[in-house]
């Protein structure tokens, strides 16, 4: 923990920052900085959707990229415009990339604002939509007889299959190798465990596979759950009542007992810690043999993380892309830490 902090910039600009326990002080103004809300590695490539700027990158030995979206036509307050356009990869427009993941020649990212699953072919330099017409819907099928409403968090399993954390319909879907989308479990909010038919879930958003098993933040219900053998189950996060029902609290603990905060993205070590972005209590949590323990927390308006969301465990690395204050860090840590 005695590692320092380092922070990515738009500009590409890597540089050092010391950490003192859960935190460390902003020294650079990050307002144009990528908000880095899906990230995956791909060959000591860091490829990252930066919901903010409508764009996806790429992070080769510290320089900033960008690999597909327009950004150079803005509104009045610098933010790059919204829009929906298939094309080149440099002529495409997203709306709210979200997450991003290995898929065939290239990636598929998850455009919430859209309600698509936009396929990047590196091979061709275009831009597809896989599934989705850009209306917020739910139907299962194939292309653009698919609905999403706004989708965010993809994993993909052993299988190759895409799993989607629909997170307006409260559903977890899947898209098999011929590209058709299927709902896994959900579809109506509620807070229920169990099995696929019977569980429930509000706003799911981040999702990992590791070993066999799918690892989702059920975000409105303030809990991590697991869904593997045609069951879902809990990982942590204690059922709230009362004004903490909705706004979430902060508590470390027993996994049963512990309390999270609207949780947002998910990674895992070769260890089976699991890394939760607590986005609400500006927090990075660890859960590890049955504990829940806070690894990083805001102390102070100008400390990090923000609104951490983005996460992704690399060998001796977590990534940690920071919604609010649009910045990218990363912390060298060792399994399990």
């Amino acid at each position: 923990m005695r590692n320092s902090l380092l922070a990515l910039l738009m500009a590409g600009a890597l540089f050092s920052m010391p950490a003192q326990a859960a935190s460390v002080q902003q020294t650079e103004d990050v307002i144009s900085g990528p908000a880095s809300t899906g990230l995956v590695m791909v060959e000591d490539t860091l490829y990252m959707a930066d919901s903010y700027n409508r764009a996806i990158w790429m992070v080769q030995e510290g320089e900033l990229q960008l690999l597909s979206g327009t950004t150079t036509v803005c509104d009045m307050t610098g933010r790059p415009l919204e829009g929906y356009h298939d094309g080149t990869l440099e002529e495409a427009v997203f709306s709210e990339p979200w997450a991003i993941v290995p898929y065939r020649d290239g990636f598929l990212v998850s455009d919430r604002g859209n309600h698509a699953l936009r396929y990047l072919d590196l091979e061709k330099g275009k831009v597809y939509t896989a599934a989705g017409k850009g209306k917020a819907g739910y139907r299962d099928g194939s292309n653009a007889a698919v609905s999403f409403d706004s989708p965010s968090g993809l994993a993909v399993g052993d299988d190759g299959e895409v799993y989607i954390a629909d997170t307006g319909n409260h559903a977890i879907r899947v898209m098999d190798s011929k590209g058709r989308v299927t709902t896994l479990a959900g579809g109506e909010e509620g807070c229920a465990l169990g099995t696929l038919d019977e569980a429930r879930f509000s706003q799911p958003t981040g999702l990992c596979w590791a070993d066999g098993v799918l690892y989702a933040a059920d975000s409105g219900n303030h809990r991590i759950v697991a869904i593997a053998d045609g069951q879902v189950t809990l990982v942590a996060g204690a059922e709230l009542t009362e004004d903490a029902l909705y706004e979430g609290a902060y508590l470390d603990g027993a996994a049963e007992e512990a309390c999270f905060s609207y949780p947002q993205g998910i990674t895992v070590d070769e260890d089976g810690a699991i890394y939760v972005a607590d986005a609400g209590n500006a927090a990075i949590r660890v859960i590890a043999n049955g504990q829940v323990s806070t690894l990083l927390r805001q102390e102070g308006e100008e400390t990090y993380p923000v609104s951490p969301c983005g996460l992704l465990w690399d060998e001796d690395t977590l990534y940690m892309g920071d919604d609010f204050a649009r910045i990218l860090l990363s912390y060298p840590l060792s399994p399990a830490a």
